[in-house]
């Protein structure tokens, strides 16, 4: 598949707007669910665990699928595998509102995990087709403006409207709200312009092996990433804090405006510019955070997380797609997104241990090595070795580090 992106500089094509439009729909919805289906569970009858079950397994669903789901945007077209995503996000949605057994929403979310995987990777490989290449990562940033608006949006939503309308209306109206964001997907038909036809002599690509490098900085940073989204909660509550929501709130806000600028500002400088300092200021945000007391201390926190996280996504996503060749991309949004679910799972698992036998100092500990880690492999990778961009591009960095 020859490259599909635009020489042009124009970002806000219609195209790119929808993109955006679809995947604030379906984030909404998924993040509307994430915070109410534990809820949902206990309400059922099931009891603590029954979050954790469900989050596995979507998880390792997403893992397993995110594979196969990269090849098939490379081999059948990103709207094929985009539609066929929504659907099956769309059922679910609705059948949610049917689970009366715990063992029945668990299987739910296993499925909810692939429909996850197939329409995250494919809108992903979507906006690195249609944004110029000069813009790359600030469109990807924009893309992700949308996922954090929908993070801040959607639990409010969720816990209101079960209040109004309790659960099983609750999920009618994230189904329709799915079926929203699938109208909108059949208008994004730019394959059909920028796109050759697809032949059968397209390698068959699970793992787009230069993505690796990029992948495995973010799957480390990922771990260090859990100790905030699942410890926090339960952390600030040890310290006397009631309203830890505040600190979501803020990083949400500061995420809206970096993520966009940051990338942008990659574009012009260079990544390592500002990656290095980024994951650096996530680190600081982690040891500052083991020794806060106050809900001060805690906002405090919060903006430096959302100055370090504004940066990771945006940039590192985009230095997969750089590096990825054209005919690859799906594989090489696969290979990333995968990198993410892993150290996920893996963080979860393993912070979980080590708060077990120690405290939740230590795990912010941990999870700072974690990001120390993440930047000696950005230096061996990007600054030391000079990767250059197997699409015949310039070298990412140059010796000053740009």
């Amino acid at each position: 598949m020859n490259s599909l992106r635009r020489s042009g500089k124009k970002l806000w094509t219609s195209h790119f707007i929808k993109i955006l439009l679809v995947t604030f729909s379906l984030a909404v919805c998924y993040h509307t669910q994430l915070s109410v289906l534990p809820l949902y569970a206990q309400h059922i009858g099931g009891n603590k665990m029954a979050a954790g079950l469900m989050l596995g397994a979507f998880t390792i669903s997403a893992l397993l699928f995110r594979p196969l789901v990269g090849n098939l945007c490379d081999q059948k077209g990103r709207k094929f595998v985009l539609i066929i995503g929504i659907i099956i996000f769309a059922v679910i949605s609705f059948l949610y509102s049917y689970a009366y057994a715990i063992w029945f929403l668990v299987f739910l979310r296993f499925v909810h995990g692939a429909s996850f995987s197939a329409y995250s990777t494919s809108s992903g490989t979507i906006v690195a087709d249609i944004v110029p290449p000069s813009r790359l990562m600030e469109g990807i940033g924009y893309s992700g403006m949308s996922n954090t608006l929908a993070m801040a949006i959607g639990p409010a939503l969720g816990l209101y409207l079960i209040n109004i309308t309790g659960y099983s209306n609750l999920f009618r109206i994230l189904f329709g709200a799915a079926i929203i964001g699938l109208i909108l997907s059949f208008f994004v038909n730019y394959e059909e312009v920028l796109q050759p036809k697809l032949t059968a002599k397209n390698k068959t690509v699970f793992l787009e092996k230069a993505a690796i490098p990029p992948s495995l900085v973010m799957f480390f940073t990922s771990m260090a990433q859990i100790s905030i989204t699942v410890f926090l909660p339960t952390y600030a509550l040890s310290r006397g804090i009631q309203n830890i929501g505040l600190f979501f709130t803020v990083y949400a806000l500061v995420l809206l405006i970096t993520r966009p600028l940051l990338g942008k500002l990659s574009d012009s400088i260079g990544p390592t510019k500002i990656i290095i300092p980024a994951i650096a200021i996530f680190a600081l945000s982690l040891v500052h955070l083991a020794y806060a007391k106050t809900l001060y201390s805690f906002l405090l926190d919060s903006v430096l997380y959302g100055l370090g996280q504004g940066a990771l996504y945006p940039i590192l996503n985009g230095l997969a797609i750089k590096l990825a060749r054209p005919e690859h991309l799906g594989a090489a949004n696969s290979t990333f997104f995968s990198s993410i679910d892993l150290g996920y799972g893996i963080g979860s698992i393993l912070l979980g241990a080590v708060l077990q036998y120690t405290g939740f100092t230590v795990i912010f500990f941990v999870s700072a090595g974690f990001n120390l880690v993440a930047i000696i492999l950005y230096y061996f990778f990007f600054i030391r070795r000079k990767a250059p961009s197997e699409r015949g591009e310039q070298p990412l960095v140059s010796s000053s580090g740009s």
